[in-house]
């Protein structure tokens, strides 16, 4: 037969086909670090989505690998009620999964996934579409939280909030770079 890696590879797009969500821990991860990371995803999951309470706060992921930055993610989002997870600055966007596995085994803060284009001040410099399916591919890997740029064509929109499970919210944003000059 064939390495069973080959057989995963080959029939990786037909499990996605089908598959709502998709827990992706790397290969080398420790197994309490696999534990917690799951079970906070499947509480996400299978749980209704906890309420959105006024005078909520996020603190901003702006490294560009979590995995190897040092950071104690469990210290830092003790005082905060979310973690904004910025895609855009990433070294490596195709490291997402593995990025989203991180934060979970460390804490069971909600995560927002955020992927802002330069012309809302962020450094994303694909199209419209590569940051679609960026934003797609978070939600299949069960963020809580999604924030769509207001400007992307409503087509775009459209097939992020088709992704999305109603467990999972939507943030509709808009950027004011220079004051009075929309992106």
């Amino acid at each position: 037969g064939q390495p069973v890696r080959d057989v995963y590879m080959r029939r990786k797009p037909l499990f996605k086909e089908v598959s709502t969500y998709e827990f992706c821990p790397p290969v080398k991860a420790d197994d309490k670090a696999v534990e917690q990371a799951f079970c906070t995803f499947t509480r996400h999951v299978v749980s209704p989505p906890s309420p959105v309470l006024e005078g909520s706060t996020f603190l901003s992921l702006t490294s560009p690998d979590l995995t190897t930055a040092g950071i104690n993610l469990a210290d830092m989002a003790k005082d905060v009620d979310a973690l904004e997870l910025r895609v855009d600055l990433l070294a490596d966007p195709s490291t997402l999964p593995h990025q989203i596995f991180h934060i979970r085994s460390q804490t069971s803060r909600p995560i927002v996934l955020t992927v802002r284009s330069r012309g809302e001040g962020g450094r994303f410099d694909g199209d419209d579409t590569a940051m679609a399916a960026l934003l797609c591919e978070g939600v299949r890997c069960g963020v809580e939280f999604v924030d769509v740029e207001k400007r992307l064509p409503s087509s775009l929109i459209d097939t992020v909030v088709r992704s999305k499970p109603r467990r999972t919210r939507l943030i509709l944003s808009q950027h004011f770079i220079s004051p009075g000059v929309p992106p």
